[in-house]
Protein backbone atom coordinates (compact mmCIF):
# COMPACT_ATOMS: atom_id res chain seq x y z
CA UNK A 1 0.00 0.00 0.00
CA UNK A 2 0.69 3.42 -0.14
CA UNK A 3 0.98 6.34 1.59
CA UNK A 4 0.63 9.78 -0.07
CA UNK A 5 0.81 13.09 1.14
CA UNK A 6 -0.06 16.27 -1.01
CA UNK A 7 2.94 17.74 -1.83
CA UNK A 8 5.08 14.90 -1.02
CA UNK A 9 6.18 12.26 -3.54
CA UNK A 10 7.45 9.58 -1.48
CA UNK A 11 8.83 6.17 -2.91
CA UNK A 12 6.49 4.31 -4.74
CA UNK A 13 6.67 0.37 -3.31
CA UNK A 14 6.75 -2.35 -5.71
CA UNK A 15 4.15 -4.89 -5.17
CA UNK A 16 5.36 -8.49 -4.32
CA UNK A 17 6.69 -10.69 -7.08
CA UNK A 18 3.66 -13.63 -7.68
CA UNK A 19 6.78 -16.02 -6.29
CA UNK A 20 6.73 -14.50 -3.14
CA UNK A 21 4.04 -14.17 -0.62
CA UNK A 22 3.84 -10.73 1.50
CA UNK A 23 3.91 -11.40 5.31
CA UNK A 24 1.31 -9.10 7.02
CA UNK A 25 4.42 -6.86 8.89
CA UNK A 26 5.06 -5.67 5.60
CA UNK A 27 1.33 -4.06 5.49
CA UNK A 28 2.88 -1.41 7.97
CA UNK A 29 1.59 1.99 6.93
CA UNK A 30 -2.20 0.81 6.79
CA UNK A 31 -1.82 -1.14 10.02
CA UNK A 32 -0.04 2.04 11.87
CA UNK A 33 -3.37 4.71 10.16
CA UNK A 34 -5.92 1.42 11.11
CA UNK A 35 -4.96 1.59 14.48
CA UNK A 36 -4.53 5.71 15.15
CA UNK A 37 -7.85 6.28 13.08
CA UNK A 38 -9.15 3.49 15.09
CA UNK A 39 -9.44 5.28 18.40
CA UNK A 40 -10.25 8.57 17.05
CA UNK A 41 -13.20 7.28 15.74
CA UNK A 42 -14.67 5.30 18.39
CA UNK A 43 -13.92 7.91 20.61
CA UNK A 44 -16.22 9.99 18.65
CA UNK A 45 -18.70 7.25 18.20
CA UNK A 46 -22.17 8.63 19.37
CA UNK A 47 -25.94 6.84 19.60
CA UNK A 48 -28.26 8.52 17.34
CA UNK A 49 -30.59 7.25 19.63
CA UNK A 50 -29.73 5.84 23.25
CA UNK A 51 -30.79 2.02 22.04
CA UNK A 52 -29.70 -0.42 24.85
CA UNK A 53 -29.19 -3.85 23.92
CA UNK A 54 -32.47 -4.99 24.59
CA UNK A 55 -33.88 -2.91 23.04
CA UNK A 56 -31.45 -3.59 20.11
CA UNK A 57 -32.71 -7.10 19.95
CA UNK A 58 -36.30 -6.63 20.03
CA UNK A 59 -35.56 -4.26 16.86
CA UNK A 60 -33.72 -6.87 14.88
CA UNK A 61 -33.99 -10.43 16.15
CA UNK A 62 -37.30 -12.70 14.71
CA UNK A 63 -38.73 -14.46 17.72
CA UNK A 64 -36.32 -14.64 19.80
CA UNK A 65 -35.85 -13.28 23.35
CA UNK A 66 -33.33 -11.57 25.91
CA UNK A 67 -30.06 -12.91 26.82
CA UNK A 68 -29.02 -13.29 30.36
CA UNK A 69 -26.81 -10.68 29.80
CA UNK A 70 -25.63 -7.64 32.27
CA UNK A 71 -25.19 -5.90 29.59
CA UNK A 72 -29.14 -5.92 28.76
CA UNK A 73 -30.34 -2.30 29.71
CA UNK A 74 -26.68 -0.88 28.79
CA UNK A 75 -26.69 1.70 25.75
CA UNK A 76 -24.63 0.29 22.70
CA UNK A 77 -22.99 1.68 19.94
CA UNK A 78 -22.08 0.58 16.76
CA UNK A 79 -24.12 -2.67 16.30
CA UNK A 80 -24.27 -4.86 13.65
CA UNK A 81 -26.54 -8.23 13.09
CA UNK A 82 -27.13 -11.26 11.55
CA UNK A 83 -30.52 -13.19 11.63
CA UNK A 84 -31.67 -16.26 9.75
CA UNK A 85 -32.85 -19.64 9.99
CA UNK A 86 -30.37 -21.23 12.33
CA UNK A 87 -28.71 -18.63 14.59
CA UNK A 88 -29.33 -14.41 15.66
CA UNK A 89 -26.11 -12.65 16.25
CA UNK A 90 -25.06 -8.84 17.14
CA UNK A 91 -22.02 -7.35 17.59
CA UNK A 92 -21.88 -4.04 19.30
CA UNK A 93 -19.83 -1.96 21.58
CA UNK A 94 -20.69 -0.75 24.95
CA UNK A 95 -21.44 3.40 25.55
CA UNK A 96 -19.21 3.72 28.63
CA UNK A 97 -16.64 6.20 29.32
CA UNK A 98 -14.00 3.46 30.03
CA UNK A 99 -11.98 2.87 27.47
CA UNK A 100 -10.93 -0.30 28.46
CA UNK A 101 -14.30 -1.06 27.95
CA UNK A 102 -15.44 0.77 25.24
CA UNK A 103 -12.82 -0.77 22.91
CA UNK A 104 -14.17 -3.98 23.56
CA UNK A 105 -16.28 -5.70 20.80
CA UNK A 106 -19.22 -8.06 22.47
CA UNK A 107 -20.50 -10.59 20.45
CA UNK A 108 -24.42 -12.26 21.65
CA UNK A 109 -24.97 -15.07 19.82
CA UNK A 110 -28.57 -17.14 20.02
CA UNK A 111 -28.53 -20.42 18.55
CA UNK A 112 -32.12 -21.15 17.79
CA UNK A 113 -32.34 -24.90 17.29
CA UNK A 114 -30.84 -25.05 20.97
CA UNK A 115 -32.16 -22.09 22.24
CA UNK A 116 -29.17 -21.77 23.73
CA UNK A 117 -27.58 -17.79 24.21
CA UNK A 118 -23.39 -17.69 24.30
CA UNK A 119 -21.12 -14.49 24.63
CA UNK A 120 -17.69 -13.66 23.87
CA UNK A 121 -15.73 -10.59 23.32
CA UNK A 122 -13.25 -9.79 20.96
CA UNK A 123 -10.45 -7.11 22.56
CA UNK A 124 -6.58 -5.50 22.48
CA UNK A 125 -5.37 -9.02 24.17
CA UNK A 126 -7.16 -10.99 21.58
CA UNK A 127 -6.34 -8.98 18.48
CA UNK A 128 -2.56 -9.28 17.28
CA UNK A 129 -1.50 -6.84 14.76
CA UNK A 130 2.42 -5.90 13.56
CA UNK A 131 3.56 -1.98 13.34
CA UNK A 132 6.65 -1.71 11.72
CA UNK A 133 8.29 -5.06 12.39
CA UNK A 134 7.29 -5.57 15.85
CA UNK A 135 4.17 -6.79 17.56
CA UNK A 136 1.43 -4.48 18.80
CA UNK A 137 -1.50 -5.75 20.62
CA UNK A 138 -4.64 -3.79 20.35
CA UNK A 139 -7.96 -4.23 17.85
CA UNK A 140 -9.37 -2.18 15.26
CA UNK A 141 -11.73 -0.77 17.22
CA UNK A 142 -13.40 0.38 14.09
CA UNK A 143 -17.17 1.27 14.62
CA UNK A 144 -18.54 -2.52 13.38
CA UNK A 145 -20.70 -1.82 10.24
CA UNK A 146 -21.59 -6.14 9.30
CA UNK A 147 -21.12 -9.78 10.32
CA UNK A 148 -21.61 -12.38 7.79
CA UNK A 149 -21.04 -15.99 8.46
CA UNK A 150 -19.05 -17.82 5.60
CA UNK A 151 -18.53 -21.79 5.70
CA UNK A 152 -15.22 -21.48 7.91
CA UNK A 153 -15.57 -18.33 10.10
CA UNK A 154 -17.45 -15.01 10.87
CA UNK A 155 -16.40 -12.45 9.32
CA UNK A 156 -16.69 -8.53 10.99
CA UNK A 157 -16.15 -5.61 9.24
CA UNK A 158 -14.92 -2.93 11.55
CA UNK A 159 -15.33 0.73 9.46
CA UNK A 160 -12.30 3.12 9.73
CA UNK A 161 -13.17 5.29 6.61
CA UNK A 162 -14.99 5.29 3.05
CA UNK A 163 -11.79 3.66 1.98
CA UNK A 164 -10.64 1.38 4.71
CA UNK A 165 -12.35 -1.19 6.45
CA UNK A 166 -10.25 -4.02 8.71
CA UNK A 167 -12.25 -7.16 8.73
CA UNK A 168 -12.20 -9.45 11.44
CA UNK A 169 -12.14 -13.47 11.30
CA UNK A 170 -13.79 -15.38 14.23
CA UNK A 171 -13.90 -19.25 13.86
CA UNK A 172 -17.17 -21.40 13.84
CA UNK A 173 -16.85 -21.01 18.02
CA UNK A 174 -16.08 -17.19 17.79
CA UNK A 175 -12.73 -17.27 18.52
CA UNK A 176 -10.75 -14.80 17.13
CA UNK A 177 -8.35 -16.14 14.30
CA UNK A 178 -6.34 -13.06 12.72
CA UNK A 179 -7.57 -10.43 10.59
CA UNK A 180 -6.79 -8.47 7.19
CA UNK A 181 -7.01 -4.82 5.83
CA UNK A 182 -9.73 -4.81 3.59
CA UNK A 183 -12.98 -6.02 1.94
CA UNK A 184 -13.71 -9.78 1.72
CA UNK A 185 -14.69 -11.08 -1.80
CA UNK A 186 -14.25 -14.59 -1.54
CA UNK A 187 -12.78 -17.99 -0.40
CA UNK A 188 -10.57 -20.41 -2.20
CA UNK A 189 -9.11 -23.90 -0.97
CA UNK A 190 -7.44 -24.31 2.25
CA UNK A 191 -9.94 -22.13 4.23
CA UNK A 192 -8.16 -18.61 2.46
CA UNK A 193 -9.37 -15.82 1.95
CA UNK A 194 -9.88 -13.03 -0.90
CA UNK A 195 -10.22 -9.67 -0.45
CA UNK A 196 -10.00 -6.35 -1.76
CA UNK A 197 -7.07 -4.22 -0.14
CA UNK A 198 -8.22 -1.27 1.64
CA UNK A 199 -6.91 1.98 -0.23
CA UNK A 200 -6.05 5.74 1.00
CA UNK A 201 -8.49 7.85 1.25
CA UNK A 202 -7.72 11.07 -1.24
CA UNK A 203 -4.68 9.19 -2.89
CA UNK A 204 -4.15 10.68 -6.59
CA UNK A 205 -4.85 7.47 -8.12
CA UNK A 206 -7.04 4.29 -6.67
CA UNK A 207 -6.01 0.99 -8.28
CA UNK A 208 -7.39 -1.94 -7.80
CA UNK A 209 -5.23 -4.56 -5.57
CA UNK A 210 -7.03 -8.08 -4.88
CA UNK A 211 -4.42 -10.36 -2.06
CA UNK A 212 -5.53 -13.71 -0.52
CA UNK A 213 -5.08 -13.65 3.04
CA UNK A 214 -3.63 -16.96 4.94
CA UNK A 215 -4.51 -16.63 8.40
CA UNK A 216 -2.63 -19.82 9.76
CA UNK A 217 0.47 -18.84 7.70
CA UNK A 218 0.54 -15.14 9.15
CA UNK A 219 0.81 -14.39 5.14
CA UNK A 220 -1.04 -11.64 2.60
CA UNK A 221 -0.43 -12.51 -1.39
CA UNK A 222 -0.69 -10.35 -3.94
CA UNK A 223 -2.58 -11.94 -7.07
CA UNK A 224 -4.12 -8.55 -8.53
CA UNK A 225 -2.75 -6.66 -10.59
CA UNK A 226 -0.37 -10.02 -11.14
CA UNK A 227 2.82 -10.07 -13.54
CA UNK A 228 3.79 -10.50 -16.34
CA UNK A 229 1.23 -8.19 -17.29
CA UNK A 230 -0.73 -9.20 -20.50
CA UNK A 231 -2.18 -7.09 -23.23
CA UNK A 232 -5.20 -5.21 -22.15
CA UNK A 233 -3.03 -4.17 -19.51
CA UNK A 234 0.14 -3.29 -21.06
CA UNK A 235 -2.14 -0.90 -23.46
CA UNK A 236 -3.83 0.92 -20.79
CA UNK A 237 0.16 1.12 -19.13
CA UNK A 238 1.11 2.82 -22.27
CA UNK A 239 -0.97 5.54 -22.08
CA UNK A 240 -0.82 6.50 -18.60
CA UNK A 241 2.85 6.69 -19.32
CA UNK A 242 1.61 8.81 -22.67
CA UNK A 243 0.11 11.40 -19.99
CA UNK A 244 2.50 11.17 -16.81
CA UNK A 245 5.21 12.58 -19.92
CA UNK A 246 3.48 15.31 -20.58
CA UNK A 247 3.47 16.67 -16.76
CA UNK A 248 6.41 18.20 -15.24
CA UNK A 249 8.21 17.23 -11.91
CA UNK A 250 6.85 20.13 -10.27
CA UNK A 251 3.70 19.60 -11.63
CA UNK A 252 3.53 16.10 -10.88
CA UNK A 253 4.95 16.95 -7.01
CA UNK A 254 2.01 19.41 -6.57
CA UNK A 255 -0.78 16.78 -7.54
CA UNK A 256 1.18 14.23 -5.07
CA UNK A 257 1.57 12.04 -8.41
CA UNK A 258 4.45 9.66 -8.91
CA UNK A 259 6.16 8.67 -12.19
CA UNK A 260 4.91 4.99 -12.33
CA UNK A 261 2.04 4.23 -15.31
CA UNK A 262 1.35 0.74 -13.10
CA UNK A 263 -1.15 2.71 -10.48
CA UNK A 264 -3.86 4.17 -11.81
CA UNK A 265 -7.29 4.22 -11.51
CA UNK A 266 -9.50 1.01 -12.34
CA UNK A 267 -12.50 -0.66 -11.02
CA UNK A 268 -13.58 -4.15 -10.46
CA UNK A 269 -17.22 -5.77 -10.53
CA UNK A 270 -18.77 -9.33 -10.70
CA UNK A 271 -16.79 -10.80 -8.59
CA UNK A 272 -16.86 -14.51 -8.48
CA UNK A 273 -15.14 -17.13 -6.97
CA UNK A 274 -15.13 -20.96 -5.69
CA UNK A 275 -13.39 -22.71 -2.83
CA UNK A 276 -14.19 -26.26 -4.44
CA UNK A 277 -12.44 -25.12 -7.84
CA UNK A 278 -10.15 -23.00 -6.40
CA UNK A 279 -10.89 -20.40 -9.28
CA UNK A 280 -12.33 -16.79 -9.21
CA UNK A 281 -13.01 -14.30 -11.61
CA UNK A 282 -13.86 -10.66 -12.37
CA UNK A 283 -14.44 -7.51 -14.73
CA UNK A 284 -11.84 -4.68 -14.27
CA UNK A 285 -12.37 -1.53 -15.84
CA UNK A 286 -9.80 0.79 -16.80
CA UNK A 287 -10.92 4.47 -16.40
CA UNK A 288 -9.04 7.25 -18.66
CA UNK A 289 -11.27 10.30 -16.79
CA UNK A 290 -8.19 10.51 -14.26
CA UNK A 291 -5.79 12.42 -17.39
CA UNK A 292 -8.30 15.24 -17.94
CA UNK A 293 -8.29 15.92 -14.40
CA UNK A 294 -4.55 16.24 -14.35
CA UNK A 295 -4.10 18.42 -16.71
CA UNK A 296 -6.65 20.18 -15.66
CA UNK A 297 -5.37 20.26 -12.24
CA UNK A 298 -2.18 21.31 -13.91
CA UNK A 299 -3.03 24.67 -15.36
CA UNK A 300 -2.26 23.36 -18.47
CA UNK A 301 -3.94 24.63 -21.61
CA UNK A 302 -6.61 23.05 -23.72
CA UNK A 303 -4.86 22.53 -26.57
CA UNK A 304 -2.00 20.34 -24.08
CA UNK A 305 -5.16 18.47 -23.03
CA UNK A 306 -4.31 15.65 -25.09
CA UNK A 307 -7.20 12.75 -23.83
CA UNK A 308 -9.27 15.82 -22.24
CA UNK A 309 -12.93 14.39 -22.45
CA UNK A 310 -12.35 11.31 -24.08
CA UNK A 311 -13.21 9.42 -20.80
CA UNK A 312 -12.57 6.25 -22.42
CA UNK A 313 -13.12 3.20 -20.88
CA UNK A 314 -11.46 -0.22 -21.07
CA UNK A 315 -12.46 -3.33 -19.99
CA UNK A 316 -10.84 -6.59 -19.50
CA UNK A 317 -12.04 -10.15 -17.77
CA UNK A 318 -9.90 -11.56 -15.33
CA UNK A 319 -9.93 -15.75 -14.50
CA UNK A 320 -7.99 -16.95 -12.24
CA UNK A 321 -7.22 -20.85 -10.84
CA UNK A 322 -4.92 -22.28 -8.51
CA UNK A 323 -5.68 -19.59 -6.62
CA UNK A 324 -4.56 -20.48 -3.18
CA UNK A 325 -1.16 -22.08 -4.27
CA UNK A 326 1.66 -19.59 -4.80
CA UNK A 327 3.43 -22.33 -6.72
CA UNK A 328 0.81 -23.30 -9.61
CA UNK A 329 -1.43 -19.87 -9.74
CA UNK A 330 -2.19 -18.59 -13.15
CA UNK A 331 -4.82 -16.36 -14.91
CA UNK A 332 -6.13 -14.88 -18.06
CA UNK A 333 -6.72 -12.00 -19.27
CA UNK A 334 -9.61 -11.66 -21.96
CA UNK A 335 -11.22 -9.00 -23.67
CA UNK A 336 -14.46 -7.84 -23.01
CA UNK A 337 -16.47 -9.21 -25.85
CA UNK A 338 -14.83 -12.73 -25.51
CA UNK A 339 -17.40 -14.00 -23.09
CA UNK A 340 -20.94 -12.07 -21.48
CA UNK A 341 -20.27 -10.43 -18.25
CA UNK A 342 -22.48 -8.08 -17.93
CA UNK A 343 -23.82 -9.35 -14.77
CA UNK A 344 -22.30 -11.85 -11.93
CA UNK A 345 -24.07 -14.97 -13.77
CA UNK A 346 -21.96 -14.26 -16.49
CA UNK A 347 -18.51 -14.46 -14.93
CA UNK A 348 -20.05 -17.43 -12.78
CA UNK A 349 -20.53 -19.36 -16.13
CA UNK A 350 -16.68 -18.92 -16.45
CA UNK A 351 -15.77 -21.26 -13.52
CA UNK A 352 -17.79 -24.06 -15.24
CA UNK A 353 -15.24 -26.78 -15.36
CA UNK A 354 -15.54 -27.24 -18.93
CA UNK A 355 -15.34 -23.41 -19.56
CA UNK A 356 -12.61 -22.95 -17.03
CA UNK A 357 -10.53 -25.18 -19.37
CA UNK A 358 -11.08 -23.68 -22.66
CA UNK A 359 -9.88 -20.47 -21.40
CA UNK A 360 -6.46 -21.75 -20.04
CA UNK A 361 -6.20 -23.70 -23.01
CA UNK A 362 -5.35 -20.99 -24.94
CA UNK A 363 -1.44 -19.04 -23.83
CA UNK A 364 -2.21 -15.93 -23.06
Amino acid sequence: MRLLYKGHVPEVPQPAPPESGRPMEQNQYMRLIVSMLSGLLLCGVAPASAETLRESIAAHATGVGAPESPHLDKVVISSAWLDDAEEFVVVYYLDDEDWEVRSVIQIERYEKASDVWSHCTVSEHDADFHYFGSASRGCSGGPVHGIRRTESAYLLSAHINPSCYETLVLSPSLDYLGSFCGWYMGECAGGKFIFLASEFHFAPVHPTQIFVSDLMAGEERLIYPRKPYQSIRLAHIARVQQALDKLSDEQMRKMSLYDNAEYFDEQHRNFVSSASLDACAFVTQFDDELFARWFRDAGMPAESRAHEGEREKLEAIYVYRNVSNPETIEFRELPPEAYPHETREDVAALLEPETLDAIFSVEP
